[in-house]
Formats: C-alpha cells, structure tokens, sequence
C-alpha cells in the first residue's frame, strides 16, 4: 500500500489515572479509525502521565510489554485493522529497569515491535533507563517504519539512523515543550527525506506546560496538517512515492569519524584546548553577485566602510569624548543601502585598540577629541564580515590571484573576511586541505569554495564535500540509488576526498577569541557537516552560500540551536537565491538577526566567554555516540 491516511492524536492524560486515559484514548483512536486513518500515533507516555519523582511513583504504572494495555488496544487495533503507536512507560521485570517506551501493534491485534527512548529529557533521568534497544525499523504494509520518542528528534542521529535502515515513516510520540510544530522535526524530516507523525501531548502537568502542535510532515519538510491545542486528531496522507533517497545519496560516511567520538564528555579544554573567550562582531551582508575578483574587492570595501560607520556614528558621544565603546552596549544591527568606496578615496584605518579578555565587550580605540571621519577605529579584536557564495566567478588560472589579493584586502581592512566564489573548471586537489592556513600558495579550485582570510595573514579555504544533484543545481551529478538500495555510489572525486582524514575535510580555524569552522556549497543542508564542526569546539560556523531552495533556509537556525553554536549564513539576494541571511546564536536569548529582501546587512555581537551557550555545549554533552556507528559506513 503506497497511499493511506495517517493519524496524530493529540491529547492531554491525566496524571497517573490509566484506566481514564485509556477511555478516552480507545475514543480518540476509535474516531481516527472512522476517518479512514490506517496509521494511528499516540503521545508519548499518553497512558499514564510523564512527569514521575522517582521509580516508586512509575512503579504501580508502568506494565511489561506485551501487557494489558497492549492487549486493550492491540483490539481495537484488529477491530479496525489499524498500526497503533503509543507511548507508555514500560518495564522489565526480569532485571526491574523501567523504560519511557512505543509500542508498535498491528492489525492482527499483536505487538510487532517496541522502541525504548535513548536520548533522555530531565524527568526522564529520575525513572527511566536509557534505551538498549537501539534504532529498530519494522516492515510492514504501510512501509518500513520507524520510532523516536521526544528529545531524541533534537538529534539528527536518532532519525538518520532509522533512513539508513530504510525507513519511510516514523512515529513520533512526545511531550514537547517548545515551539510545535516545531522546525526541528521538520528538519528531521527534510534531511532524510522521510514522513514524520508527531503526536504531541498538550496542557499542563505537576507546572509544566506542554506545547501541542501535533502534526504530519512531509518530506521536503513542509507541515501537511497541525492542531495547535485540544484533545483532537490530525489527519494527512502519506504518499509513499513521495518518500525522497537524495538526501542519503549525496552522504559521505567516510568523512563523519567524528560523529562517533565523544568529544564533549568532559569540558572542552580538557578534550582539546580552545582560544581565550571574548565578545567581536560579526557582521554578515547579503549583496548581488558581481563579475570579477576585482569588482567583489571594491563592493566588500564599501559595505565593510558601511558598517563600520554605523557603528561609529551610533556611538558619536563616546568618541567625543574618547571613551571607549561597549560592543555588549549594541549586540545587533541591521542597515541597507549600498555605498561601494571610490577607488580613490583611502581605505579605513588600520589603527586599532586592544581588548581585555573578561571585559564586557570588545573596544574601539580612538582618539580623544577626533570624530569618526578623522580617526577612523576598530573593535578589537578585528570584527569578521560575511559575504554570500557564489560572490564572483573566476577561473582555475586566476584562483591563486583572486585569494593573494583577498589576503592583501583583509591587511589593509584590519579585519576577517569572508566569502565564497565560483569556479569554472577543475578541482580541489584535496591534499591541499590538509594545509589549511600554511599558506603553501598552490590551491586548485573546484566548483564551489568558501574563503577566509585575516589580518594576520590566516587563511581557510575548503570545497563543497557534498555535491548538490538536483536537477537545477551547476553542480548536478548523477544520482546515487533509490532508498533501500545504495545511496553511496562513488562519484569520480569521492574516493579521494573520502580517504582524507575528517580533520582535513571539515578543518577549524582558532582566531583570537574564537575557534571557527567554514562550510561550502550545499554542506549545511547535511546535519554531519555542522554537528562534527561542534565537536571539535568551533564556537561560530560560517556559510558563505547561494541558497536558492526559500524552504529549506529554515534549516539554518535547527543547525545553531542543535549543536549550540553561532550560525552565521551569508546567501545571494532574489532572484539569484532565496535570500534571508542571518546570524543565529543563543537560543535561549533569542538571539538573532535574519536580513530581509534585497541588499542588507546585519550584525550580531558574539561571545565566547566561559560561561557562553557555544563553549558550554551542554546538548552535545547528551549524546548517545554508542549507537552511531551505522552513520560511519556505507549502506550495503
């Protein structure tokens, strides 16, 4: 069966009352089952309530499986020749281990299989013990499926795990407490191509609120039917047709080593050390694409001048009197315009103040007395400015050049910069990456690359490991196979690229107040390139892209709140891309500045203090690398 109706059941348990809750959930699963669902998802712990003390107050609750309350509803479910997925708390009674558990019953009235939740949210870790069962996909006539309960869809693993099996569909009972529906299971199901069932509980419960939003996905991602509150049912169609194995053929498991260490085990600086915190702006501007190396030199000139003048005239009274500027004082801006320096004016002044680490915030170093037109300062340590992939076009021949003349820009700047640039022919020779910021002089370009250089004479330049194969893209190739088959298949360049090491493949650069990583091409849209940045401390992840898919830019703000780092994108404007450039850092300060349509900029203080969400990274400290294994190979 490759059409059928699925069903998400939202609904609020009462606490600790299982024979209530089962009345009312045989109603709802009842009233689903007349709608013509043949694929019903129940909340997580929908039976019983989830907020538990201790084992003692699970105990009279929690049930074996199978057990009553499968028995009950494998009924209704053979009534009705329903697949059931319900959330309850279940138990072990040879070893007396209590699990937050699905139970997957099929339309014979039986069980055909179970999943216990590995990724753990704060109650559970008063009751239940973490999953053992690992990531089981179960084949049946409404595809291969596949079950994650809550936190474990804040990491990608958990749900990439389950496509590699082969999975089409996947139950997602939960308790949410965010934002539902939410764009971390719409992510979850765009970058695996897979339909995602969330039923979600909602109401309150001992003083916590649940968020509702129960919902079917599709899988490009898009939300197909929602409720936002109330007892209810959401109703979609699932297409299996639909069901998309691109995203799993364009994975390169050979570069992911990374994704199975535990690097954050411990505190970062016992695992590898990291630069000295600090606060620097970062500013990130999205402008068209010019014509040449030369022309994108004098349009990045003029829109770092921009900025910089807003930031002064912003602070005219502090430069009057020659105190200096408190960047915490202005975390975030945004202006337009696009003021491109005559090539006979002066470039800004090098001269620059000196920074305290542990101060509030970067300085500017001025002159007492002289306004910002006479002196011109600089936030020190140097500010990093941001420009789109794609920014310019240049041939093979004329890579070298158009990188010696960015490294002599960033000099004469005083700052990082940023960008990506098109390339006309060849490839990356990938033994360069290795070199990183060696400054060897001898690049070989490829298709698509992302810059930076410093200053200091730093320089990053990496390639796109992921090739982009949608049918629009200048960096289309052939297909890998369809899902169940091998989504691996080696293109030309892969086996190469692949036998590097990871470090090579996705290298970090230390700065002076912050570790950082640089992605290419179409690499952030695959959730490994961002998490194994993370895991070897960067703190602020650049994009410099040209975007052109308006739904999927969405992915940009699930990548920084997933692996708690900055998140900075720079995209082409309409009609070269889907614009929205952005910087996203803590999210839990709601940290953010997104651009709007057009030329604009916008800016965003960054901190990396000890204390900073980037340097804590306490989600990556949850993760469950035991079972990641199966990330790391290439499907049979």
């Amino acid at each position: 069966m490759t059409r059928y109706i699925a069903a998400a059941l939202q609904f609020e348990p009462a606490w600790g009352e299982k024979g209530r809750n089962l009345v009312h959930l045989s109603a709802l699963i009842e009233e689903a089952a007349r709608q013509g669902a043949r694929l019903v998802v129940a909340p997580e712990m929908v039976t019983t309530g989830y907020i538990f003390g201790d084992p003692s107050e699970v105990a009279p609750l929690a049930e074996s499986i199978p057990g009553p309350t499968t028995l009950r509803l494998g009924e209704l479910a053979r009534r009705h020749s329903l697949y059931l997925v319900v959330g309850l708390p279940e138990v072990d009674e040879e070893r007396g281990f209590y699990y937050n558990s699905a139970v997957l019953l099929g339309p014979s009235g039986r069980v055909i299989g179970r999943y216990r939740k590995t990724h753990a949210f704060p109650p559970d870790t008063r009751w239940a013990v973490d999953g053992d069962l690992g990531f089981p996909v179960f084949p049946t006539e409404l595809g291969h499926l596949g079950i994650v309960i809550c936190m474990d869809a804040d990491y990608f693993e958990t749900v990439r795990l389950l496509a590699l099996q082969g999975a089409q569909v996947v139950a997602f009972p939960s308790n949410w407490l965010g934002q539902a529906p939410s764009n971390v299971w719409r992510a979850r199901a765009l970058e695996n191509g897979v339909y995602l069932v969330a039923a979600d509980r909602w109401g309150s419960e001992r003083g916590t609120t649940f968020a509702g939003g129960s919902c079917v996905i599709n899988p490009r991602g898009e939300v197909l039917n929602y409720r936002e509150r109330g007892d209810g049912l959401v109703l979609a169609e699932i297409d299996l047709d639909q069901v998309e194995a691109r995203p799993l053929a364009r994975r390169r498991p050979r570069t992911y080593y990374w994704l199975a260490l535990d690097s954050y085990l411990w505190k970062g600086e016992e695992t590898f050390p990291l630069p000295p915190g600090g606060a620097f702006p970062v500013a990130v501007f999205q402008i068209p694409p010019v014509d040449s190396a030369e022309t994108a030199r004098s349009v990045m000139e003029g829109w770092v001048k921009r900025w910089r003048r807003e930031l002064l005239v912003s602070q005219e009274r502090e430069w009057e009197t020659g105190e200096a500027v408190n960047l915490e004082g202005m975390r975030a801006g945004v202006f337009e315009d696009h003021p491109i320096r005559e090539r006979g004016q002066p470039l800004l002044s090098t001269t620059g103040g000196s920074h305290e680490n542990g101060a509030p915030g970067g300085a500017v170093s001025t002159v007492p007395g002289n306004p910002p037109s006479a002196e011109r300062g600089y936030p020190a340590p140097p500010p990093l400015f941001l420009f789109p992939g794609g920014l310019f076009p240049v041939s093979p021949d004329g890579a070298t050049e158009a990188l010696e003349k960015a490294d002599l820009l960033a000099k004469e700047l005083g700052a990082y910069l940023a960008f990506g640039m098109t390339v006309s022919d060849g490839t990356i020779d990938q033994s360069q990456r290795e070199t990183d910021i060696s400054r060897t002089g001898e690049f070989f370009p490829g298709t698509t690359l992302a810059v930076l250089v410093g200053p200091a004479g730093e320089r990053l330049v990496v390639g796109a490991v992921h090739r982009d194969d949608r049918p629009d893209s200048p960096e289309s190739e052939k297909k890998g196979g369809e899902r169940g088959g091998n989504p691996n298949a080696d293109s030309p360049r892969r086996s190469k690229r692949e036998a590097l090491p990871p470090s090579s493949v996705y290298p970090v650069i230390d700065l002076p107040l912050a570790r950082v990583g640089l992605l290419a091409g179409h690499d952030p849209f695959f959730p490994e390139t961002v998490r194994i940045l993370a895991k070897q401390g960067a703190d602020l992840v650049l994009a410099p892209l040209s975007w052109g898919e308006t739904g999927e830019t969405f992915l940009w703000a699930e990548r920084a709140a997933a692996n708690e780092v900055y998140m900075a994108v720079a995209n082409l404007p309409a009609p070269w891309a889907a614009g929205r450039s952005a910087i996203y850092g803590d999210q839990s300060r709601r940290e953010r500045q997104v651009a709007k349509e057009g030329a604009q900029a916008v800016w965003l203080t960054v901190s990396t203090r000890e204390e900073s969400f980037c340097r804590r990274k306490e989600l990556l400290r949850k993760l469950r690398t035991q079972w990641y294994g199966p990330l790391l190979q290439d499907r049979e």
